[in-house]
């Protein structure tokens, strides 16, 4: 008994996470959690011990009656069942109480949580960042909340985290959400599989932590197209980015603004009278003041890009634009 006893609160004494027992801890909210899970351990080992040692006060008793004294009436217990009744019933809301705000911690996001979607497709888990950043394996930062929504296009997944006691399942059509803020850089694994036992989960992908400026920097280095692409391609990723296909054409079709077929080297005409043949300055000019020379026949309606926009991605998107063919599509 004394063993047991022991063994009991060694473990409640313990730091959450310990070796041997947990998972590292790696998330803000996962420290609670162990807590937690050690509370209902203990509780659950203290009333396997109460029970024990009350069944065997009562067999001792009983086996002592004497043979006089069976069938006897016997004294009142109402005291001993209303605290057989009132003890569970304490000890569960104090349960529950320790462990709600933790849960309501971890059921909603803070509304600054940066989003990203984890989607199970035929060829495995990819992760969006934003529109033009996704790969297969997740990155994070330390020290900010984020939100990951799980979809699946395919059979039923189940996602876990087990450093960030993290798991959800989600169904095709019927996705799911959870948020955590990871608190540790390192490496993380991360388990796919479906929600039934019986399914075998994948060979375990990562889940990359780094320090904030860190994360900021693996960021950029994916979203620049600059660094990643040849320069024509990334010139037409950017036009797409920035949004210039919104009021410019790459088939000779007119929109709000000229089209960019044929474009270096044609002739424009501008509201003041004034002509010129386009070539890269010209270009350069009517992005980061297109008001300074407007195309007879179109409104002053671009907004200006000066300090919003790099001189190299400028740059890529003349390149782009000398690429279009008379077709307008890349040579």
């Amino acid at each position: 008994m004394r063993v047991l006893l022991s063994t009991l609160l060694l473990l409640a004494a313990q730091p959450a996470s310990a070796e041997g027992w947990m998972p590292e801890a790696a998330a803000r909210t996962a420290a609670g959690i162990d807590r937690q899970f050690t509370l209902l351990v203990v509780f659950a080992g203290l009333v396997f011990v109460v029970l024990l040692f009350a069944i065997d006060v009562l067999l001792v008793k009983n086996l002592r009656q004497d043979d006089e004294r069976v069938g006897a009436p016997g004294a009142d217990r109402t005291l001993y069942r209303v605290l057989a009744l009132l003890l569970p019933l304490v000890c569960a809301v104090a349960i529950f109480a320790m462990g709600v705000d933790g849960y309501l911690d971890a059921a909603v996001a803070p509304m600054d949580a940066m989003t990203v979607q984890a989607n199970r497709g035929a060829d495995g888990l990819t992760f969006r960042y934003s529109a033009d950043v996704e790969t297969d394996e997740l990155h994070l930062p330390a020290g900010r909340p984020v939100r990951l929504t799980v979809q699946t296009d395919a059979a039923p997944v189940a996602l876990t985290i087990p450093a960030f006691r993290v798991r959800r399942d989600a169904r095709a059509g019927a996705g799911t959400e959870a948020w955590f803020e990871a608190s540790l850089p390192g490496d993380y694994p991360l388990l796919s599989a479906g929600p039934s036992l019986a399914t075998s989960p994948t060979e375990p992908s990562l889940v990359t932590v780094h320090s904030a400026s860190d994360f900021d920097q693996w960021l950029l280095s994916k979203s620049d197209v600059l660094l990643t692409l040849p320069p024509a391609e990334a010139g037409r990723v950017l036009v797409e980015r920035k949004g210039c296909l919104v009021c410019h054409t790459t088939d000779g079709s007119r929109l709000t603004g000229p089209s960019f077929k044929g474009l270096i080297g044609r002739e424009s005409h501008f509201a003041d009278g004034s002509s010129q043949i386009a070539d890269p300055d010209y270009v350069r000019r009517s992005i980061l003041e297109p008001t300074s020379q407007v195309v007879e026949g179109f409104e002053p309606v671009m907004p200006p890009f000066a300090g919003k926009i790099r001189d190299a991605e400028i740059d890529a998107i003349i390149t782009y634009l000398q690429s279009l063919s008379a077709t307008g599509e890349a040579s």
